[in-house]
């Protein structure tokens, strides 16, 4: 399954490199006022801290809207630069909601797991196996959680669902799928440390990249569960790399 995904992702970037540089410089101009101010910082420590919180909003809202772009983009084939840049920004509208009590809630779990995970690593005594035992389970379940996230994403723009409807689904999608679920979350962290660490990348890749990979690999987990999904990954997976070197023979 694994090289099914890879190989469909491999060719929808490929094929749609342009757009992924085009929408992933989009986000990043976009959220590029929450680096510069962290960076600087000009404010007192709670006015610093809330402003910091409107700008980690904007930059998942609006990764939430180039996952939508992204998705319709690999599937529609030619768009215009002018109507991507539409799109993008007409998104972050359209999922402000969804995606600022989406937020939030991801807000308050790392919160409470921070306040338990504080708790239980200064357990006295005897106690500290248990808390080094109680740690562990928070944190697998925050990478759980994170997980679950691969799917949230997707179904928040391909499927027409309640915010609640869409975390229940993404959370059986992950139960009922927990290695591939795994497998992919950590394709998903390695392009993202890849990419951050060339700086360039994160710029011109980051957002883009990911979005095409999560596409493919939702679209290929849900094919369990809808027999009715398209058949374009045969097409994809004949193709042969020979066509990087003389594309004109393709």
């Amino acid at each position: 399954m694994f090289k099914k995904i890879l190989l469909r992702f491999f060719w929808k970037a490929y094929d749609n490199i342009g757009k992924v540089f085009y929408v992933s410089i989009l986000w990043f101009v976009t959220t590029t006022p929450f680096f510069l101010f962290t960076t600087y910082a000009p404010f007192v420590q709670l006015l610093n801290m809330i402003i910091s919180l409107i700008f980690a909003l904007l930059i998942f809202v609006s990764a939430i809207s180039s996952f939508n772009v992204m998705s319709i983009v690999t599937r529609e084939g030619s768009i215009e630069e002018k109507k991507i840049y539409q799109m993008f920004y007409s998104g972050i509208l359209s999922f402000f909601k969804k995606g600022t009590i989406l937020f939030f809630i991801n807000i308050l779990i790392l919160f409470f797991a921070f306040i338990n995970l504080k708790f239980y690593l200064y357990l006295p005594g005897a106690l500290k196996y248990l808390g080094a035992i109680l740690s562990g389970i928070i944190f697998w379940i925050l990478i759980f959680w994170a997980t679950v996230h691969i799917y949230i994403f997707p179904l928040l723009v391909k499927k027409d669902l309640s915010l609640w409807r869409t975390i229940r689904t993404a959370l059986l999608l992950t139960l009922d799928n927990v290695f591939a679920s795994l497998g992919i979350f950590a394709i998903c962290v390695l392009f993202f440390a890849v990419l951050t660490v060339s700086i360039a990348g994160f710029a011109l890749l980051l957002v883009g990249v990911l979005a095409v990979f999560l596409d493919v690999a939702f679209a290929e987990i849900w094919k369990k569960y809808d027999k009715l999904v398209d058949t374009e990954s045969d097409e994809e997976e004949n193709r042969t790399f020979k066509e990087l070197i003389k594309p004109w023979e393709a």
